[in-house]
C-alpha cells in the first residue's frame, strides 16, 4: 500500500468486531394448562416459548376461547428470557364443557417484544399444546321444584321433587323450608334423593285450608356442582291447593248469612167465587148423535139397532123404547114389531094408553080401532093414513111431554 507520492507503507493495525443480528425471535411452542376441571376463581397459565430472549415492555396478551367467549390471558412474567407467562382467572358464567382452545398468534396490544438485537417477536404462535381435556365450570348450579301429586288435596302427606340444572351435592333436608297461606300447615318429614340431579322432599301431618309451598334457600347452604359453583339463586313453588276434609258434608253446618222470612199478611175470610158461567142451556137436551170421545161412555152410532130386551146404548133408542113390554111402541115401532130399539125410561110416554080418550076410527063398518091396539078393522092394523092423522092431533100433547123428559134426563149418563 503506497500513499500518493509512492510511499510504501509499513506496519499494521487491527479494526474493532460488530455483531450482526437481523433475525427475528420466533415463538417456538406454547405450553397449556393440565387437563382438569376449572371453576371460577382457578387460573389457567400459559406459557410462550421463544428461540431466544425476549424483551417485554407493556402489557402484551394472549387470546383465549371458552365455550362461545373470547378472553385474553394476560403477560405475567418472562422479559429477557425465552419464556413468556400469560394467565387467566375463571370468572363466574366461564362454561366450556368440551376444552377451550388458544388464539394462532400473540396479541402486543401495544407492547414492545423484541430480542437484544431489537428485531421485534413474530406473533405468529405455533405447537399449541392441546386444550380439549382443560374444561371450565363457572355457572353455578340451577334448581326448580315441582308437585309430585294431584292438587287441590285433602291428603295429609305431599310430595316434592326438587330437580338441578347438574349434578350437586350438599343438598340437606335443612335447606328447605315450608310456605304457606290460609289455615294450610305441614312439616318436613324427609329427604330422598334419586340421582345426583334430582331429590324428593316429604310433608307430613297437612292440615287445614290454603296453599302450601316448599322454598330452597341458596344462602347458607352448602350445595355445589361438581365444579365447586355454589347454589346461588333460591327455588320455590305455590305447591298444593289444600282442601282438607272438614267431615261428612251431610251434617257439614253452614256459617252463611239467612234471610229474615217476611211478616205474613192476617188472613182474610174467604170470598165465595162467581158460579160459573152456563154454556148451554138446560133447556135443552143433550145431542142425540154426539160423537163418543175417550172416556165419555157413548157408544157410537153404529150401535143404535139392539137385540131383543137389550138396554138401549144411545138416546135415540132410549125415545123411541118401550119399557112397558107392551107389543108396540112409539110409531108402532118395538115389542111385537121386533122390539127394535129396546126398552127406556120415556117409553112410557108411547104407551098404548094416551092421556085422553082415544080417537074413534069408522072403517068399513062398525068397527073401530085406536092407535096402540084396541079394537081393529076389518084389515086388521090402522093404516099409515090413520096413524098419522092420529100424530097430527096428539101431535102438540106428545111434544110437550118430550120436552119434559128430556129436560129431567138432562145431565143423566145414557144407560150402559
Amino acid at each position: 500500500m503506497q500513499d500518493v507520492a509512492g510511499n510504501t507503507g509499513s506496519g499494521s493495525t487491527d479494526s474493532n468486531n460488530y455483531a450482526i443480528d437481523t433475525l427475528v425471535p420466533v415463538a417456538t411452542s406454547v405450553s397449556v394448562p393440565a387437563a382438569a376441571l376449572y371453576s371460577p376463581g382457578d387460573t389457567l397459565t400459559f406459557v410462550v416459548n421463544t428461540n431466544e430472549a425476549v424483551f417485554v415492555s407493556g402489557m402484551p396478551r394472549l387470546a383465549i376461547t371458552i365455550g362461545s367467549e373470547t378472553v385474553f390471558a394476560d403477560y405475567v412474567s418472562g422479559s429477557g428470557s425465552n419464556a413468556l407467562v400469560f394467565q387467566y382467572s375463571i370468572q363466574a358464567g366461564n362454561s366450556a364443557a368440551n376444552g377451550i382452545a388458544v388464539g394462532s398468534e400473540l396479541d402486543a396490544n401495544g407492547s414492545s417484544l423484541r430480542d437484544a438485537a431489537g428485531n421485534n417477536i413474530a406473533t405468529a404462535l405455533s405447537n399449541i399444546g392441546s386444550t380439549s381435556g382443560v374444561v371450565v365450570d363457572g355457572v353455578a348450579p340451577g334448581a326448580s321444584i315441582v308437585i309430585d301429586g294431584p292438587s287441590p288435596t285433602q291428603s295429609s302427606t305431599l310430595t316434592f321433587t326438587v330437580r338441578f340444572d347438574e349434578d350437586v351435592s350438599g343438598v340437606d333436608l335443612a335447606d328447605f323450608t315450608l310456605s304457606s297461606s290460609g289455615t294450610a300447615r305441614g312439616n318436613l318429614l324427609s329427604l330422598i334423593q334419586l340421582d345426583a340431579q334430582t331429590y324428593q322432599v316429604k310433608v307430613g301431618g297437612v292440615t287445614g285450608q290454603g296453599a302450601l309451598g316448599l322454598t330452597l334457600g341458596a344462602a347458607g347452604s352448602n350445595i355445589v356442582d361438581a365444579a365447586g359453583n355454589a347454589l346461588l339463586q333460591n327455588a320455590a313453588t305455590e305447591g298444593y291447593t289444600i282442601n282438607a276434609d272438614n267431615g261428612d258434608p251431610e251434617f257439614r253446618t253452614s256459617t252463611g248469612t239467612s234471610t229474615p222470612p217476611a211478616p205474613s199478611s192476617p188472613l182474610l175470610p174467604g170470598v165465595p167465587g162467581l158460579p160459573a158461567p152456563i154454556s148451554v142451556s138446560p133447556l135443552l137436551p143433550p145431542q142425540l148423535f154426539e160423537t163418543p170421545t175417550l172416556g165419555s161412555g157413548i157408544p157410537p152410532l153404529g150401535t143404535i139397532f139392539i137385540g131383543q130386551t137389550s138396554l138401549a146404548p144411545s138416546y135415540i133408542a132410549q125415545v123411541f123404547g118401550n119399557s112397558t113390554g107392551s107389543p108396540s111402541g112409539f110409531l108402532g115401532f118395538g115389542g111385537g114389531d121386533g122390539n127394535l130399539f129396546g126398552t127406556s125410561s120415556l117409553a112410557g110416554i108411547f104407551s098404548a094408553t094416551p092421556g085422553h080418550a082415544p080417537l074413534e076410527m069408522s072403517v068399513f063398518g062398525a068397527q073401530t080401532t085406536d092407535l096402540n091396539g084396541g079394537l081393529r078393522g076389518v084389515f086388521g092394523a090402522p093404516t099409515l093414513g090413520q096413524q098419522l092423522h092420529e100424530l097430527r092431533i096428539e101431535e102438540q100433547r106428545t111434544v110437550r111431554e118430550l120436552a119434559v123428559a128430556l129436560q129431567q134426563i138432562g145431565s143423566a149418563s145414557p144407560q150402559a
